[in-house]
């Protein structure tokens, strides 16, 4: 494969966030441009936090714009794993890559722009939408051979692409969205043997160091060979739940909407989210052994939610985040006691389907031990909570910020060095009255005793459900107007000194 690097950006290096002393909130060095300064809430360890990036979604769409699709809106955002890329997913069945520039951090003149402008540099186009997408883990700025993605579909095969496929249009922003597909470097097949019909991956997770794959689907999971591609079937299937007889069934049905691999003491588990709000915990390496799996349902009377949308491991491995849609917070638990629940994060506002997904980081603050979370709200704020892993029961945000105006943030994504966070804002589609909720999430308990096709047949990533005030919204042909993502840096910038003088 042959990559065009005209024009690319060298690999950025950026500085380790150091612990945060306790002392009073003291104004960004950047305050006097114009960008607006973050809304801090009242704490001794608020950091600094500087936009210094960011980019607007400009997508010729061939649709007119309405309640259910209001136009481009970003739905994901992930780091690549060397910490140079910014990628991801658009609601126009695009796949975004933004390579930093290596000066990101540098002084500027007052003068100038208050913050810089990201480049698009890699444009994955789609005629369906990806149900699901996973950066390789070994990618290397340096290397073009590794700079892929693994993207998944509801009814093909899951497919590696470049992430830089070098045939941009001449006329990007005129072209034709549905032409000129890209070339994939390999296929991997999971398939249905009673019908011949592929199951739809809606969770992708790589295994360090990218040899391996895995796949969530409707009460399944399977492990694939990276270097196997094509026809050959996955090396393991490890069915999330079993028939017991007399109509009882154990471990977790439902389709596994979030995974995530351990970390630190857990690195052997997975964990694995169901859209009918399970959890269960993976050892792929001793053949998939279930080592523990339990519901949520009981555990939110605080947060509420309708579906896990994403599972988080602590740095340490210790902790499980589990994050859903429709939740006012987040789940944590301490899986050395087999699902028992820690905390609950509150004061999150999260009432639409769409997910809002967060971000973990090991604590920056000297004094404070357990680790951080970031995570977006539907009102454009980012929340961020402290010391978790210390402390039980219901735990506030330590402080938050508005960063998307008024528009859902809907993900949030720390650099490896904790001094650099990437946010995107989203805009969700809004159900017109006649349109019901998702029949599978309302169905915690009493969806054992349905058949496995019956039981996912209304699955979907993005899927609406109805509210009173989304309805009201649906009526007024309410839409978010900022699709764009940003670049917060949480270090004190240095001032800007002129060379001449």
């Amino acid at each position: 494969m042959e990559v065009d690097d005209s024009g690319r950006p060298d690999e950025t290096t950026l500085p380790l966030r150091s612990p945060r002393p306790q002392k009073t909130l003291q104004s960004p060095q950047r305050s006097q441009s114009p960008t607006p300064t973050p809304q801090l809430t009242s704490s001794s360890s608020s950091p600094e936090v500087t936009l210094v990036a960011a980019a607007e979604l400009h997508e010729n769409q061939r649709w007119k714009p309405t309640t259910l699709h209001p136009g481009p809106a970003y739905k994901k955002i992930e780091w690549s794993a060397d910490g140079t890329t910014v990628i991801t997913s658009s609601a126009s069945k695009t796949i975004l890559s933004y390579v930093l520039p290596n000066d990101l951090l540098d002084p500027r003149k007052d003068d100038d722009n208050s913050h810089r402008t990201l480049t698009c540099h890699g444009r994955l186009r789609f005629g369906i939408t990806p149900s699901a997408f996973a950066p390789a883990p070994y990618f290397s700025l340096a290397e073009p051979w590794s700079q892929t993605v693994l993207v998944g579909f509801r009814d093909r095969p899951i497919q590696l692409y470049p992430l830089f496929p070098g045939d941009k249009d001449e006329d990007d922003d005129d072209s034709d969205l549905y032409t000129k597909p890209t070339t994939p470097l390999a296929s991997y097949s999971l398939i249905k043997h009673e019908t011949e019909a592929y199951l739809p991956p809606m969770s992708l997770l790589w295994t360090a160091p990218g040899n391996h794959l895995v796949v969530g689907t409707k009460s399944l999971l399977a492990l694939f060979d990276a270097s196997r591609t094509s026809n050959d079937p996955p090396l393991l299937k490890v069915p999330t739940f079993s028939q017991t007889g007399g109509g009882f069934s154990l471990g977790l049905r439902g389709t596994v909407s979030a995974l995530a691999a351990g970390a630190g003491a857990s690195q052997n588990l997975t964990a694995a989210g169901t859209w009918t709000r399970g959890v269960g915990l993976y050892d792929l390496t001793r053949a998939g052994a279930c080592t523990a799996n339990w519901k949520v349902s009981s555990d939110s009377a605080e947060a509420g939610g309708d579906g896990i949308v994403q599972t988080l491991w602590s740095p340490c491995g210790r902790y499980l985040v589990v994050n859903e849609r429709k939740s006012r917070g987040l789940l944590v638990y301490d899986v050395r006691g087999a699902g028992k629940l820690l905390c609950t994060l509150i004061g999150r506002s999260a009432h639409a389907s769409q997910p809002i997904r967060a971000t973990v980081y090991e604590s920056a603050t000297g004094t404070t031990p357990g680790f951080e979370l970031w995570s977006g709200t539907d009102s454009g704020a980012v929340v961020m909570y402290e010391g978790i892993g210390s402390r039980e029961g219901l735990i506030d945000p330590t402080w938050q910020w508005q960063a998307h105006g008024q528009a859902m943030v809907g993900g949030t994504a720390m650099h490896a060095s904790g001094s650099v966070l990437a946010t995107c804002a989203s805009s969700p589609p809004i159900p017109d009255d006649g349109e019901g909720s998702e029949s599978e999430s309302n169905s915690d308990d009493s969806s054992d005793s349905d058949s496995e096709d019956n039981d996912d047949s209304s699955d979907d990533s993005e899927a609406p459900s109805t509210s009173s005030g989304s309805s009201r919204l649906a009526r007024s042909g309410a839409t978010v107007s900022d699709p764009s993502i940003k670049i917060w840096s949480l270090v004190p910038l240095k001032p800007y000194e002129d060379e001449e003088k």
